[in-house]
């Protein structure tokens, strides 16, 4: 199987917009899915056999499909590769495009926001995880991303403006770097969220029905929230943080 699988966010006027576009490639067969939600309504979401258009990047500038509209446009495009998990036969990379960039085509208000890509070439129960904690901030200057992970399969990484820094602590109040840089949340409100086979593709290959049945059954769990940044040699800088929690039985 191979999977690729975009995120993307912008916060406007004190509320977030949430979108993801994927293609799953099971032998001959592609499925495809495109999803939206925002903190002030319901999510969206549809599922095609056949693949989606997904997004692309040229010249710095990540365009996003919206069907029916212009795409969205995030700028300060740069790819940044991480290897979350590899050995001889899985591969999992993580590429944050887009850290901290104005969004244009249709954002309300003066938009920040931020764009990954997950590519993978195996079934994510593989890894036995416990807990997924994800999360991004965008500042007026300064952005942090943080993935981690606790279970069979363990993972801490940080990037501070895009470089990768220690990761000493992080809570549902802040995330402190071994470098001096702390992120305070500020009144963290929920949106969004729960169970995993709300979103799932269906019965992927290369598992037991156990462990599949198993990861479906994870509860996720994503805030919103005001935040700023405190760092060791500038001054403090305020912004968005858009923050999740996936657990599982």
């Amino acid at each position: 199987m191979q999977l690729e699988k975009w995120y993307a966010d912008y916060v406007a006027d004190d509320e977030a917009h949430v979108f993801y576009r994927a293609n799953l490639r099971l032998g001959p067969v592609t499925l495809g899915h495109v999803g939206a939600l925002a903190s002030a309504g319901p999510a969206t979401g549809r599922f095609v056999l056949g693949s989606v258009a997904l997004p692309t990047v040229d010249g710095g500038t990540v365009s996003w499909p919206v069907d029916g509209r212009d795409a969205l446009r995030w700028s300060g495009a740069q790819a940044r590769v991480f290897a979350l998990h590899r050995n001889a036969d899985f591969d999992l990379s993580w590429n944050p495009w887009v850290l901290n960039g104005t969004v244009n085509g249709g954002a309300r208000g003066s938009a920040r926001g931020y764009v990954e890509c997950l590519r993978m070439n195996f079934s994510p129960w593989r890894l036995g995880l416990r807990v997924l904690r994800w999360g991004r901030f965008c500042g007026a200057r300064e952005s942090l991303a943080w993935i981690e992970w606790q279970g069979d399969t363990a993972l801490r990484l940080l990037l501070v403006n895009g470089e990768p820094a220690g990761l000493e602590s992080l809570s549902r109040t802040e995330v402190r770097s071994t470098q001096g840089h702390v992120l305070h949340f500020e009144a963290p409100r929920k949106f969004g969220g729960g169970p995993l086979a709300r979103y799932a593709f269906g019965a992927l290959p290369g598992a037991s029905v156990l462990a599949a049945a198993r990861f479906f059954r994870g509860v996720q769990e994503r805030w919103l929230c005001s935040a700023r940044l405190s760092t060791p040699l500038r001054e403090s800088d305020a912004g968005c943080a858009v923050f999740e929690e996936v657990h599982w039985p």
